[in-house]
């Protein structure tokens, strides 16, 4: 950041409680370091937020906008669905995009968001497709020596290997069919897997129940933040899941704590859609000095 900036302008919005800033850096180039991050991201002396993401310009006529990705640790990440849905709001809002879909580079790749349906209190309904699933090991990445649905995980706190299925979205992705969330250590499982050698890059984790064929209930736990209320990608994950293992259909919705989302995968080499509601928060500006 120049020296003669005295303040960062940020919008918080969230999406079924899972948060975000936003930082508009189309206007001037901003880099922030991983201290200054989780500065930010504390929720009692900063901003307070689930990922931090920068919009910046777009870096070739492919793509309308380039996003990154920070969890509160400061640490890097790759895609977020929910984060792409929060973005596409706030870019029609400021009518800062005017094309739909709205086309965001998020490192190597194009991810594309469609406003289904808005008004002017703002209320939006963002639909992103989020590419295809990579489902072999070697692209998520996972130590397995073959594809499969389902992979025996021996995990300490439980006395026989757990089943879960491995995919990635733009970011690794653990799902674990569980008969009841009510009943199960799930912060203790979910870090378990996070902390198994079998995930070099560590993963992300949802714990997923079955209601019927149409419906399931989600608690999800992400890398560098803990349980969120609310993850896109990770709602498709478990989406995904479920179907490989013939137990939804192609249309599904998943319950969070945060909310409820609209999850469609025709399996095979489809895209996996995802329909989320963004709300925004507020707006606002944070010295540097309290963070730097």
């Amino acid at each position: 950041m120049s020296s003669f900036e005295q303040s960062l302008v940020f919008t918080k919005i969230h999406v079924y409680g899972n948060d975000f800033c936003l930082i508009n850096g189309l206007s001037g180039k901003h880099s922030l370091e991983p201290g200054e991050i989780r500065s930010l991201g504390d929720r009692r002396t900063g901003v307070g937020f689930d990922q931090l993401i920068l919009i910046e310009r777009a870096p070739d006529s492919s793509s309308d906008i380039a996003l990154q990705f920070f969890n509160s640790d400061g640490t890097k990440t790759g895609q977020c669905g929910n984060g792409c849905v929060a973005v596409a709001a706030f870019l029609h809002k400021h009518q800062l995009v005017r094309e739909s879909p709205i086309r965001l580079a998020i490192s190597d790749q194009i991810t594309e968001c469609t406003i289904t349906e808005f008004n002017s209190r703002d209320e939006y309904t963002v639909e992103v497709n989020l590419g295809p699933p990579i489902l072999h090991p070697d692209g998520v990445p996972f130590c397995a020596n073959e594809q499969k649905v389902q992979y025996e995980l021996n995990v300490p706190s439980q006395p026989k290997p757990v089943l879960v299925s491995v995919l990635s979205l733009g970011n690794p992705h653990a799902v674990v069919v569980v008969p009841n969330l009510e009943h199960l250590p799930i912060d203790t499982i979910a870090f378990e897997i996070q902390q198994d050698e079998s995930f070099p890059n560590g993963t992300n984790v949802q714990l997923l129940e079955i209601q019927d064929e149409s419906n399931g209930k989600l608690r999800i736990f992400e890398r560098g933040v803990g349980e969120t209320r609310a993850s896109g990608t990770g709602a498709a994950a478990a989406t995904v899941a479920g179907i490989l293992q013939n137990l939804f259909t192609d249309s599904v919705r998943i319950l969070m704590p945060g909310g409820a989302a609209l999850v469609r995968w025709k399996g095979q080499e489809s895209p996996v859609i995802v329909r989320c509601k963004p709300s925004f928060s507020f707006t606002g500006t944070i010295p540097f000095s309290s963070f730097s």
